[in-house]
């Protein structure tokens, strides 16, 4: 499976609009579309930042979504409630645990580059080594793992039930002692996670 990812500012006030859009507009025609799977909305109230994530069956599927028309679209149609263009990424998900709609409301998001050939043993790091000790903590919900072999970078997503939980997962320290054990397969062993930030679980459809 593939994902399109889509990270930009929206204008204040905008999300409500924005997110009429999505549900009226983006998911029908989406939906019309062989190889669609699903969207995912993340959103911070307090910096005004989205990332939409699509997913596709396979990369054929996601790159015909651009050359129908149907990506061009939609994000001409997004673009008067947002106050940039997006930033575009595409990625492999290599690990796809979603949660319920009901169940997430959280979302931590981290990123980082493998030194080169080691995303196979990250992404197996991961799903042998993070996964199992996730599951064990409090208001956990799922995790995407997502990969661009082109640029050996990672990009995590884990949803949580709560802020509580999230954050209190980071505080207690294990979630610092879970990575250490992959430092040594990422590009600055001393910086494990170039890139974390937190998101409201916007929709999930």
């Amino acid at each position: 499976m593939h994902a399109r990812v889509l990270t930009a500012p929206f204008q204040p006030g905008k999300l409500d609009s924005l997110l009429s859009r999505l549900h009226e507009n983006v998911l029908p025609a989406a939906r019309q579309h062989e190889g669609f799977k699903q969207v995912l909305l993340l959103t911070d109230p307090h910096t005004n930042k989205a990332i939409h994530l699509s997913f596709w069956e396979t990369e054929g599927h996601l790159k015909g979504s651009e050359t129908s028309g149907y990506l061009p679209e939609q994000l001409a149609g997004a673009m008067p409630f947002l106050a940039a263009p997006p930033m575009q990424e595409v990625y492999e998900v290599e690990i796809e645990q979603m949660p319920q709609p009901s169940q997430a409301r959280h979302a931590r998001v981290m990123s980082g580059h493998t030194q080169p050939g080691q995303l196979d043993e990250a992404v197996r790091v991961v799903r042998e080594v993070f996964l199992p000790e996730f599951q064990k903590q409090k208001g956990f919900q799922g995790l995407l793992f997502l990969v661009d072999t082109s640029s050996n970078k990672c990009l995590s997503i884990s949803f949580w039930e709560s802020e509580a939980d999230m954050k209190g997962h980071e505080s207690s320290g294990h979630h610092g002692q879970q990575l250490a054990k992959g430092a040594h397969l990422m590009v600055a062993p001393e910086q494990i996670v170039e890139a974390r930030e937190y998101y409201e679980v916007t929709v999930l459809a």
